[in-house]
């Protein structure tokens, strides 16, 4: 048996379902970056790039703005940075990697807080230390200026209270009020 199919017979026993087809998992994983620098400069676009290609094994994708914005200085079709989606095995091995290497290593880091969850069930966190993960050792005097990354965990899950079950069942802490 694997991991998963442990974990929803877990929460099957914790929760009540009806159908078996109403368990819960995480669907997707949402990796961002972006930085005032980036807007600026292009050319400083490229260690994000890279960090995040090896972080996540994925290419990620390049996001411009929509429209037009005088009081950020952002024109229409401006670049703004990276973002991918990650799904499957890309998404637990990146989610394991977050847990057993990322999140243990982060400064006074005790666990999420019950107000990055939001009421449709799903996740979201900042991360700023990027260089702790094993990927990026080799590559310090290039990757010297990062900035952090916005990770946003998507379930299927319906309110807060699943989806606190639903994370730590996968060892991320969540801090009690």
């Amino acid at each position: 048996m694997n991991t998963q199919s442990i974990l929803s017979h877990d929460l099957a026993i914790k929760r009540v379902i009806t159908n078996c087809m109403d368990t819960l998992s995480i669907n997707k994983v949402v990796v961002h970056t972006s930085n005032k620098q980036i807007i600026k400069n292009k050319k400083n676009a490229i260690p994000s790039q890279l960090s995040l290609s090896l972080i996540t094994g994925q290419k990620p994708k390049s996001v411009y703005s929509k429209k037009a914005v005088a009081v950020f200085q952002l024109r229409k079709k401006q670049f703004l940075g990276w973002k991918l989606t990650l799904r499957k095995l890309l998404m637990q091995q990146f989610l394991q990697k977050l847990v057993l290497i990322g999140l243990p290593q982060q400064r006074e880091f005790n666990g999420l807080y019950n107000y990055s969850i939001d009421n449709n069930g799903n996740c979201h966190l900042g991360y700023t230390q990027l260089l702790v993960f094993p990927e990026l050792d080799f590559h310090f005097n290039i990757l010297s200026n990062l900035t952090g990354i916005n990770i946003t965990i998507i379930s299927n899950s319906k309110n807060k209270q699943e989806t606190c079950l639903l994370l730590t069942g996968n060892q991320i802490p969540i801090k009690s009020k």
